[in-house]
């Protein structure tokens, strides 16, 4: 094995990512590599944001015409996570074409047409999966994702169900359940609804139950403490960029924020990236966002230009403004500032017991094993509240609150007065229903469907629910839907 691409691997591993990015850019060039060694650098410089250099060591595999689909594949991954949707999508019916029953093709081209907003035919492409695949838990996950099921949505649950039948892991026994769970809600059967949505939640939480409870009350603690200490002393860059922060509990309409502010021409969606943990790796191989007062403007200036450069590798960049909506990202509003002093956020709220229900019916991944239990989504939920309230009380004209209920009542009013918080005109605003990002998370086709409020107290439709907010409200002797 080639030292560079140990050494890379070592460097990864260490946190030392500027050091990791500096030397797959010196390599680049470099010719005498097997494809081990390029698949290697592949998954290297993706694991690390760079898309475009991993598409280069992908593409050199290609041209050596080993391994081709498989390549192919690999290259139709990557232009997805660069965005490349219509690339990607060309790629894969390019693939199918010689190879109709590759189902990893006929997935990601039928994920390229969801995100795009190509409902129907990403459904028929799922549909064929299950066609060929009657337990391809991937498959009916999305499928159930592609729209609003009416009266024929009880066949497609009897088809879900066919899966149970056949060899499922754990996680894709969840995936289904939480798919009928879907289904059953949109056909307003809210006790089978729940059973569904209950079951996918103990599957995924006896595999990984969240027990971080302490750890996160830490860490909002040390944010807090450490920023009330420092900030009389804290160092800024000297960007003038006024980029965007939408921020929240998941499920409060962050995705529908970043999707009306995609419709105005000079923004840039940038969907959920982990682009600050990127930045970060440019303040110091330990650096954590609690030790913000230990950098200085020179060090600012270089997490601030990570921070750009990652968005550059996603396509192409259509505006100067980044709009950056992963939802925890309230734990990093001060680094955030400290990059980008003009920066602002929106930080975005919804009444607490339909956070509650919407969390409990989604899929996350591990690091929100929290979604899995009523409880815990409250605690999560209080603790969000804790940190958003200091930093309002200290970044007053920094934070603009949307409440979600307030936004799909007088969207005019509130949109207004938010594009006016960012110095913006409102009347260069779009239909963001026509909008062409791409969404990739779980209200991909909430959000092309209007405003509209009949998400609004939906967690009274579920009897445990209410009685979850009555024993809140109890031992709290204060009511608990706001």
């Amino acid at each position: 094995m080639n030292q560079d691409v140990v050494t890379i691997s070592h460097l990864i591993y260490e946190g030392k990512i500027p050091e990791a990015e500096h030397l797959i850019e010196k390599l680049l060039p470099y010719q005498q590599f097997d494809e081990q060694e390029l698949g290697l650098l592949a998954q290297y410089a993706l694991s690390i944001g760079k898309l475009s250099a991993s598409l280069s060591f992908i593409e050199r595999i290609i041209e050596r015409g080993q391994d081709s689909v498989g390549a192919h594949l690999k290259k139709a991954m990557l232009l997805i996570t660069a965005r490349r949707y219509q690339d990607a999508k060309l790629l894969c019916q390019s693939i199918l074409q010689t190879n109709p029953e590759n189902l990893d093709a006929r997935n990601m081209l039928a994920n390229c047409l969801l995100t795009s907003g190509d409902f129907e035919e990403a459904e028929q492409n799922f549909l064929a999966m299950l066609d060929a695949c009657p337990n391809h838990s991937y498959a009916i996950a999305s499928l159930a994702k592609c729209r609003k099921f009416s009266s024929d949505g009880h066949v497609l649950i009897q088809r879900f169900r066919k899966a149970f039948s056949l060899p499922l892991d754990e996680d894709g026994k969840a995936r289904v359940n939480y798919a009928i769970a879907k289904l059953y809600n949109d056909l307003g059967e809210y006790e089978n609804a729940w059973k569904y949505a209950k079951n996918a939640n103990t599957l995924i939480r006896m595999k990984s139950p969240f027990k971080q409870h302490a750890g996160h009350r830490e860490q909002i603690n040390r944010l807090i403490s450490s920023y009330t200490k420092e900030k009389s002393n804290l160092s800024q860059s000297d960007s003038a960029s006024e980029h965007v922060l939408i921020v929240g509990m998941p499920r409060t309409g962050t995705t529908l924020m970043e999707q009306i502010f995609s419709s105005y021409q000079d923004i840039f969606p940038g969907g959920e990236v982990p682009s600050i943990p990127y930045a970060m790796a440019y303040a110091g191989q330990h650096f954590q966002a609690h030790d913000l007062g230990l950098l200085n403007s020179s060090q600012l200036n270089e997490c601030a230009d990570a921070y750009e450069r990652y968005y550059s590798e996603l396509g192409y960049l259509p505006g100067q403004r980044i709009v950056n909506k992963v939802p925890y990202n309230y734990l990093y509003i001060a680094f955030f500032k400290a990059m980008f002093p003009k920066g602002k956020v929106i930080y975005m709220k919804r009444s607490r017991m339909d956070v509650v229900a919407s969390v409990y019916f989604e899929h996350f991944s591990d690091p929100m094993s929290y979604s899995t239990e009523l409880s815990d989504i409250w605690f999560v939920m209080l603790e969000s509240e804790r940190l958003m309230t200091f930093w309002l009380e200290h970044l007053p004209t920094d934070i603009c609150t949307v409440q979600y209920e307030s936004l799909t009542q007088d969207y005019p009013g509130e949109t207004k007065r938010i594009l006016d918080f960012l110095d913006l005109d409102p009347s260069m605003l779009g239909d963001f229903t026509r909008s062409a990002n791409a969404v990739e998370t779980p209200s991909v086709w909430q959000v092309r469907q209007g405003v509209y409020t009949t998400s609004t107290e939906r967690w009274k439709r579920y009897p445990e629910l209410v009685r979850f907010s009555e024993a809140v409200a109890a031992r709290t002797g204060q009511a608990v839907i706001g």
